[in-house]
């Protein structure tokens, strides 16, 4: 087990230890707390290689099965999920869906993703556009 995921192991146990026997969902850990972008003599994320984009979504609780699911996810899936965890109808017309109906269907290795880069000072931004084995960066 990679300390990475060892640690997000015991931050649910620390919670669930607490008490709260909830639904868990760890959305968002920076590439650059991991020190990816050192692979490449960076430090940050700053750039849309794979080991900056390739982000872990983590979820825990009763009603989330216990597995890995291989397919690719992003931030947009997240805003479907959290209305539909509360039971309101999200219309945002696009290709994204709850977390939950993600890993319940078949796994979609080739799901296309869209991926953005606007910070830490950059001129414009970057867009990466990601389909299985394929990636186009703009």
């Amino acid at each position: 087990m990679t300390p990475t995921r060892l640690g997000f192991h015991w931050c649910i146990h620390l919670i669930r230890a607490d008490g709260i026997d909830a639904n868990i969902l760890v959305p968002v850990i920076h590439a650059q707390t991991f020190g990816h972008g050192c692979n490449r003599g960076l430090w940050g994320k700053s750039n849309l290689y794979q080991e900056s984009v390739h982000i872990p979504m983590i979820m825990a609780g009763p009603d989330v099965p216990v597995g890995e699911c291989k397919t690719p996810v992003s931030l947009l899936d997240l805003a479907y999920t959290i209305p539909d965890h509360f039971g309101v109808a999200f219309d945002g017309r696009s290709s994204h869906q709850p977390l939950h109906d993600v890993i319940a269907a078949m796994e979609q290795p080739d799901r296309p993703i869209l991926s953005q880069y606007h910070a830490a000072g950059a001129v414009s931004g970057a867009y990466m556009y990601k389909k299985g084995r394929w990636k186009l960066n703009y």
